[in-house]
């Protein structure tokens, strides 16, 4: 299990890392914009649930019992949406000019966060006794 928060822990560093060099370059050489601040605003409150909420499924998981994990994952999972959804009404209601950036930016980031948080919790699930 150690070796697994090792792997997800080099791997979401990684993704946050080029995500955050990606939109920098998108908007420095393709826009010739700054980066707005609600994006990287957004894009860490994202990380940080992202990395908590890893932490809380790999503990549910310790029990091995299925149906725990997946209400503690749905639960996650609906509070990292909700979260977003707060997060994107919160920048178009105070920073409409740059709400387009943002919103696809931040689908990107909180896509392939999801993406590394699965792909991590898979091998655990499918290791648990049934």
């Amino acid at each position: 299990m150690k070796q697994q928060t090792s792997k997800f822990r080099r791997e979401f560093l990684i993704v946050v890392i080029l995500c955050c060099l990606g939109a920098y370059a998108t908007a420095k050489f393709a826009l010739h914009q700054a980066v707005p601040l609600s994006f990287w605003i957004m894009t860490a409150f994202i990380s940080i649930a992202t990395f908590f909420i890893f932490k809380i499924l790999m503990d549910a998981n310790v029990n091995k019992r299925p149906p725990v994990f997946v209400n503690y994952f749905l639960a996650a999972l609906t509070g990292k949406l909700m979260l977003s959804a707060i997060l994107l009404l919160v920048v178009g209601l105070a920073d409409r000019s740059n709400l387009k950036f943002s919103a696809i930016g931040f689908f990107i980031v909180y896509t392939l966060l999801t993406v590394v948080e699965l792909k991590n919790l898979l091998p655990l699930i499918r290791n648990s006794d049934r």
